[in-house]
């Protein structure tokens, strides 16, 4: 059974008989708790929120594909200046997307080299890889398809000249 009542400082107290069940002698015995504002800690100097890491803008979206409706998934990405040099690294989701943030530079004169390894398609093991030439950054250019056909033209570049990208 409990009770509440006012006191004369207005502040609540709460009577709790509790029965204790010990056998055959059982007696009730009454305990009187404080009221809880008496017991609250004094308040907290406020808190600012802590500042989340700053993560930089994406600048490319690339998207795998080793045939029509064949995602490369899982893959290993590496992108390359024309110095040879890694501006950026990544791996594809689930649908063969990967959307990064690399180095600004890229240009006709200047292209980047983005190459696959790994991944999977169709679920089983993709042991090639696919390559892209980038000229142009920046999300409004859309998705950059990495495929076959822009393997082929990668290696025709490198073998019959054209812009170069070092590997």
């Amino acid at each position: 059974m409990s009770r509440t009542f006012t006191g004369r400082n207005r502040l609540s107290a709460v009577l709790l008989t509790i029965g204790l069940i010990a056998g055959v002698g059982a007696t009730p015995t009454a305990i009187a708790i404080a009221p809880v504002a008496d017991l609250a800690p004094a308040p907290a100097a406020p808190q600012k929120a802590p500042t989340p890491p700053r993560t930089p803008k994406p600048n490319l979206w690339l998207q795998m594909h080793a045939g029509p409706n064949s995602e490369l998934t899982g893959a290993k990405v590496v992108v390359t200046n024309d110095k040879g040099k890694v501006v950026g690294t990544g791996t594809t989701n689930a649908a063969g997307t990967l959307v990064m943030k690399v180095d600004s530079g890229a240009s006709a004169k200047h292209p980047y080299l983005v190459r696959t390894s790994g991944g999977k398609v169709r679920g089983k093991k993709f042991t090639g890889h696919l390559e892209l030439v980038v000229t142009k950054l920046g999300l409004a250019q859309g998705a950059q398809y990495v495929d076959l056909v822009t393997t082929i033209a990668s290696a025709y570049v490198e073998a019959y000249g054209g812009t170069r990208v070092s590997r």
